[in-house]
């Protein structure tokens, strides 16, 4: 199946991502789920008619409500090679959005061997819920800063200090010195309930602008969307294949890229998920690192 221009040898990748797809898409369609295909891969099929060519993941977005059944009822209808990964499954795991990924490691080593690239998060799709976004920005800048003291704090709560990068080193110290101060958040645990609680003060139904946990500040890490960005969701191409985006996928692509069109500049045009170590949620970490 053609899923783009394959100039950096993607296209293994692109059909494992498309077939964690589909079996996602198969639940949505028969639980009347609304889903989304979002980010680098709507990108893809505006600009380049397929797959980004350096692009190597796949991401969906729902609005809370159909994300969180989606999550109660995945891992009953999901085939036997993948799982739902979340925080609340996963010790190593501490991002408030969840991937369905591909178990198979002989599939997953296979296709880096076909590649010649590590993948070292395996085969996986995001799933991210959408909230609703604060009105008064004011507060948004209140929960950001929260963020930051939470993911400071959950540094030193969760991993070691020897298993830390320099710069996570520093982040680790500051955790030790602010964690007598906020006895309150005792636990890894305790901490993710307090941002899962922060982003879902406004439900997406009364919601006028939208936001999604896509990194590790909630929805206050990038700017907001309107709630009719996403509409009903609609069928594009990505090379040969439907998938289903974004009602207004312009809008979309706008408010997360700026001038979309534009190339980034060639030393940027690589794949952004290869590193030289194994996640710790999926085939078990040579070096030890952890999702924050």
């Amino acid at each position: 199946m053609f899923l783009g221009e394959d100039i950096y040898g993607m296209q293994p990748i692109w059909e494992g991502l498309v077939s964690i797809y589909d079996e996602i898409s198969r639940i949505c369609d028969r639980h009347n789920l609304r889903y989304y295909v979002t980010d680098g891969t709507a990108l893809g099929a505006v600009r380049h008619a397929g797959f980004i060519p350096w692009d190597d993941d796949l991401d969906v977005a729902m609005p809370r409500p159909d994300y969180n059944k989606f999550l109660r009822i995945a891992s009953e209808e999901l085939p036997e090679h993948l799982k739902i990964v979340t925080w609340k499954n996963t010790p190593e795991y501490n991002l408030l959005f969840a991937k369905v990924q591909e178990t198979r490691r002989d599939y997953v080593q296979a296709i880096e061997n076909q590649t010649g690239r590590m993948l070292s998060n395996g085969i996986y799709v995001d799933v991210f819920p959408i909230d609703g976004y604060p009105s008064d920005r004011s507060v948004a800048k209140r929960e950001y800063r929260l963020f930051c003291l939470y993911r400071t704090l959950l540094r030193f709560k969760g991993t070691n200090f020897w298993e830390q990068s320099k710069k996570g080193k520093l982040v680790w110290l500051a955790g030790l010195v602010l964690s007598p101060f906020f006895p309150w958040l005792w636990s890894r645990e305790c901490i993710l309930q307090k941002e899962e609680a922060s982003v879902q003060r406004i439900t997406f139904d009364e919601a006028i602008d939208t936001g999604r946990s896509i990194d590790s500040y909630g929805i206050y890490g990038h700017s907001p969307e309107r709630k009719s960005v996403w509409g009903h969701p609609t069928l594009k191409k990505v090379g040969e294949k439907g998938l289903m985006f974004p009602e207004n996928i312009l809008e979309h692509l706008q408010v997360r890229y700026g001038d979309y069109m534009k190339l980034p500049p060639e030393h940027k045009r690589k794949p952004a998920h290869q590193y030289s170590y194994r996640c710790a949620w999926w085939l078990g970490p040579t070096t030890s690192k952890l999702a924050y």
